[in-house]
């Protein structure tokens, strides 16, 4: 048996922001604050220098400069909006669903003897 799932999620952020956002949302701000400012500042020293949103990781001999500048613009959130809605769409035609639900065994209870 296999059992897909598409949980509603939502992170609440701290105070004094303490709005429901989406996890792409959040994964995305944080990883334009990490591309934007932490890393500039650790490889370059300054705030400017932008990289990009994804780089090759395979072994192409590629050294760390050239496999930045052979990286994908598009962020992570833009590139799984057409598969999101597609898994969405999906969900919803299949209509509702739910599993069993048993009860926890009684304690000194053998589960393997049921």
């Amino acid at each position: 048996m296999s059992l897909e799932t598409q949980p509603a999620l939502m992170i609440q952020r701290p105070g004094p922001f303490t709005s429901l956002v989406a996890p792409a949302t959040e994964l995305d701000g944080v990883y334009r604050w990490v591309a934007e400012i932490a890393l500039p500042i650790l490889l370059a020293g300054k705030v400017g220098s932008r990289l990009p949103a994804s780089a090759p990781m395979g072994d192409q001999g590629l050294d760390v400069r050239e496999r930045l500048v052979a990286g994908d613009w598009t962020r992570a959130k833009v590139r799984l909006e057409d598969l999101m809605r597609e898994r969405l769409a999906v969900a919803q035609a299949a209509g509702w669903t739910f599993p069993d639900v048993v009860d926890d065994p009684e304690p000194g209870d053998d589960p393997d003897s049921r």
